[in-house]
C-alpha cells in the first residue's frame, strides 16, 4: 500500500470512528487496526491523535472547496476573504444547494463528518466554533454573500440577503436531520425531493 493510501486511508477509519463513537473514546490503536497496520506504522503518518483529527478537517475543507469550483460557485473560504464574491447564476446556486443536499445526506464521509461535529460540539468552545462554521452560522453566512451579490447584480430581486440566506438554509439543516432518520434510500431521494421543491419555490419567489 502506497504511503499517500495508508494516510487517506488512516483519515476515513479515523473519521468513521469519531462519528461513531467519539473522538475521546478512540485510540490511536483502534484506528491502526482498523486501517491494518500497526500503530507505530501509524505514528509514521500522523505524530498524534489529535494531527489525525485536524487531517480529517482539512480533508473535508479540501472537498468542499472542490465542490464549489465545480458546481461554480464561490467557495466559503473566498466568502471569508475581504474581498468581494462573484455572483453566481441562480440556476448554478439552485444546483449547487440540492447537490450540497444530497453530498451531506448519501455520502458517507461527509454524513460520518456531521456526526462527528454533532457529537463533539459540546466537548470546547473551539469545537462549538468548528461546529458552526461548517453546520450552523458559517454556511448561512456564505449563503448570504452569495445572495447579496447577486442582488447586487440584479439576478434576483429582494432587500434582505440575511433572512433570505436563513429561509434558503433553515430547510436544509432540518431535512438533512430528517433524512438521517430514515433507512431507505428511496426515502432519502424523498427528502430530496422535498427540498429541492423548496429551492424551486425560494428562487420563482425571488426572481429578478
Amino acid at each position: 500500500m502506497r504511503r499517500s493510501d495508508t494516510r487517506q486511508r488512516i483519515i476515513e477509519e479515523a473519521l468513521h470512528l469519531f462519528a461513531s463513537n467519539g473522538y475521546d473514546a478512540v485510540s490511536v490503536s483502534q484506528i491502526a487496526q482498523a486501517v491494518g497496520i500497526k500503530a507505530p506504522s501509524l505514528y509514521k503518518h500522523f505524530p498524534s491523535k489529535r494531527a489525525i483529527f485536524d487531517a480529517i478537517v482539512e480533508h473535508m475543507r479540501q472537498l468542499d472547496a472542490e465542490h464549489a469550483k465545480q458546481a461554480e460557485v464561490p467557495g466559503m473560504d473566498e466568502e471569508e476573504a475581504e474581498s468581494e464574491i462573484d455572483a453566481p447564476e441562480p440556476a448554478k446556486l439552485r444546483a449547487f444547494m440540492v447537490d450540497r443536499f444530497r453530498y451531506w445526506t448519501e455520502d458517507g464521509l461527509a454524513h460520518d463528518y456531521r456526526r462527528m461535529l454533532t457529537l463533539e460540539q459540546y466537548k470546547s468552545s473551539e469545537n462549538m466554533a468548528m461546529y458552526q462554521k461548517v453546520l450552523g452560522s458559517g454556511p448561512v453566512a456564505y449563503i448570504e454573500d452569495m445572495l447579496g451579490a447577486m442582488l447586487d447584480e440584479g439576478l434576483l430581486r429582494g432587500d434582505d440577503p440575511k433572512r433570505m440566506a436563513i429561509e434558503l438554509y433553515a430547510p436544509f439543516f432540518l431535512l438533512v436531520s430528517a433524512a438521517d432518520a430514515v433507512e431507505s434510500k428511496n426515502a432519502r431521494r424523498r427528502v430530496l425531493d422535498i427540498f429541492a421543491k423548496g429551492v424551486d419555490d425560494f428562487m420563482a419567489r425571488y426572481k429578478a
